[in-house]
């Protein structure tokens, strides 16, 4: 779970983040009312992730919380295979894998995710899966 807050901003959201612009490679991820998720996001992909805060948030529009964008990963080289298995307290898993590669003409980076765990108390158990394309161009 990613939690966020920018100077009080998105603290107080029924469900999400308010307040926050979101964006993906430049793709706004933010409905229109204010509202966004990050959970969306597998941090997985990411090659980096830019928060910008106060006045600097202007650059994208009149949000005055802050902006969270992530750039995802390039693929380049050779074809590359990982997968991951991780274990953790409360029967938490996570497993992953991730396939990248490339030239100058063609990358590519696809991956996927499942996540779950049956939580610290009752009624807390959580699974997640995802699947992403980082990077496709040719």
């Amino acid at each position: 779970m990613i939690y966020c807050s920018i100077r009080g901003f998105g603290a107080r959201a029924p469900f999400g983040i308010a307040g926050v612009r979101i964006y993906m490679d430049g793709i706004p991820q933010s409905q229109p009312d204010g509202q966004g998720e990050v959970s969306q996001f597998d941090l997985a992909s990411a090659a980096r992730i830019e928060v910008l805060r106060g006045p600097f948030s202007v650059l994208y529009g009149t949000t005055a919380g802050g902006v969270i964008q992530l750039f995802t990963a390039d693929g380049h080289g050779p074809l590359r295979a990982d997968a991951g298995v991780i274990y953790g307290s409360f029967q938490q898993r996570r497993f992953s894998a991730d396939v990248q590669g490339g030239d100058s003409d063609f990358n590519y980076d696809v991956g996927a995710s499942q996540f779950g765990t049956e939580g610290s108390r009752g009624h807390s158990a959580a699974q997640r899966s995802s699947s992403f394309r980082a990077s496709m161009t040719g």
